[in-house]
């Protein structure tokens, strides 16, 4: 769930769950002035990715898409999978990398990196027009990127695949140092 502290009264939450359905707890597009003052202090206080109109949305479409990948990997062990990644605390070399790349500390486990971080990596790539991606993040995260990486973004995104992917094992051992 993406939760923001509330402006004259009122916040947006988002909830994806794993029956792969996503509710929001208001319409936004009621008052778009008080969405855009939402989330500028969301960004003010390093609670969201991106200052893209979307980013709540974006968020809970990302848990979705991951929770369909670990369902259709792991069939029906899902929620087993998913209570193991809720369950590790990530590093703090993980941490202080996000925070210093991406300028935004999610929250402290792996569901909700992998849903700000690639909230980020597609909102940076969507055409302002069309809102159509111009990259998909996932390829990047897969490896099949042809875009030049720094050492610790290639294996920042080996961490992200591990997540996406649901490897609790693989996530048990991250570090991200070097």
């Amino acid at each position: 769930m993406l939760k923001l502290p509330p402006i004259n009264g009122r916040s947006i939450n988002g909830v994806a769950n794993t029956g792969m359905e996503i509710q929001f707890n208001t319409d936004i597009f009621q008052d778009i002035k008080w969405y855009d003052e939402l989330n500028t202090m969301g960004r003010n206080h390093k609670l969201v990715s991106t200052g893209h109109f979307l980013v709540t949305f974006l968020h809970e479409f990302w848990h979705v898409e991951h929770f369909g990948n670990i369902k259709k990997l792991h069939n029906n062990k899902m929620g087993v999978v998913l209570s193991k990644m809720h369950e590790l605390t990530p590093s703090f070399n993980i941490d202080e990398f996000i925070l210093d790349k991406y300028k935004f500390y999610p929250q402290r486990n792996f569901v909700k990196i992998f849903a700000d971080v690639m909230t980020y990596k597609l909102a940076k790539n969507l055409d302002n027009i069309t809102f159509l991606p111009s990259k998909n993040p996932i390829s990047e995260i897969l490896g099949n990127s042809s875009k030049e990486i720094s050492k610790k973004e290639r294996k920042f995104n080996c961490i992200l695949k591990n997540i996406y992917n649901g490897d609790v094992d693989s996530l048990r051992k991250v570090d991200i140092r070097g």
